[in-house]
């Protein structure tokens, strides 16, 4: 039994005549009727009652056999097209590596423009998120993850493209005088103790940058991760620096650094020689014509 003989004995089902059923499959008659009489020898029963010059109707054995062809069928047509939607750019897992701090500010809204922008699309987005300083390089490199999004240009075997821009904040207890306050310049903070974390990390070196650019030379204190720094701030070490991470806005607020080196760069990342999937490539490119296309609005 081929696949073949089932798609003539749908076809003949169809027109209930051999010519048309024929002429409809592009083959000849002679080949039609041969296939289906094997077909009728392998299961010993007949198929088709077969009247001069009338309709071809089924026999009470193609009757009970034509549901589960047609069934069998229609399940090897959903079988091809899910084939096809699997090796469609839009169809896969991409492994998007990230940092704490733009979980719930760059992250969402990219991911937000890309569902909008792909309704129906199947990629899966398997974010890997890091509280600490890791070799983002390292791990495109060593093909551990596909894309990666980070303040660095990485360089050195990966592709970096900036994308969009990530705010840095002051964060101080909800009782505070500068928790009201709309912006804040570095000059008010020039004899305030700072808590930061990951020492010389992208994030650290543009603060030390903003710093001396305003030849300020604070007290500063680092901590483990996200968590550790706001407890020191709500436990009164001191005020922090940070992006726009979540806060329990009933203990601590954000007041945005008004200084031109606050914007920092988000660049998306790849590594060069790492061949990217379909669906790699099609985020990657993707969010490249977003950056162009949305320009300063990309500000999170």
């Amino acid at each position: 039994m081929t696949l073949a003989q089932l798609t003539y004995f749908m076809e003949v089902v169809k027109t209930k005549n051999f010519t048309e059923a024929a002429s409809n499959l592009y083959i000849s008659q002679s080949n039609l009727s041969y296939a289906i009489h094997a077909l009728e020898d392998e299961l010993d029963v007949p198929l088709f009652i077969r009247r001069p010059n009338k309709k071809i109707e089924l026999t009470m054995y193609g009757e009970a056999l034509y549901p589960y062809i047609a069934d069998g069928i229609r399940r090897i047509e959903e079988g091809k097209n899910r084939i096809a939607s699997m090796r469609s750019p839009l169809h896969g897992t991409i492994r998007l590596a990230f940092f704490h701090s733009i979980v719930f500010s760059a992250v969402p809204a990219l991911l937000s423009y890309f569902r909008e922008d792909n309704p129906g699309n199947e990629i899966e987005f398997q974010t890997l998120v890091f509280h600490n300083w890791i070799d983002f390089r390292q791990m495109l490199l060593d093909g551990k993850c596909d894309l990666v999004l980070s303040a660095g240009n990485l360089g050195n075997g990966c592709e970096s493209a900036k994308i969009a821009e990530h705010h840095i904040f002051l964060i101080v207890p909800s009782s505070h005088p500068y928790a009201e306050r709309e912006s804040i310049s570095l000059e008010e903070l020039r004899d305030t103790p700072l808590v930061l974390i990951d020492a010389n990390s992208n994030m650290d070196q543009r603060i030390r940058e903003m710093m001396a650019d305003e030849g300020i030379s604070p007290k500063i204190q680092y901590e483990a991760d996200w968590t550790a720094q706001q407890l020191a701030v709500m436990s009164g070490k001191g005020l922090a620096l940070s992006c726009d991470v979540t806060l329990d806005g009933r203990f601590l607020r954000k007041v945005p650094i008004d200084h031109p080196l606050a914007d920092m760069p988000l660049y998306l990342s790849w590594a060069s020689k790492q061949k990217l999937s379909g669906a790699a490539l099609y985020v990657r490119d993707y969010y490249l014509q977003l950056a162009q296309r949305k320009g300063t609005e990309l500000v999170f």
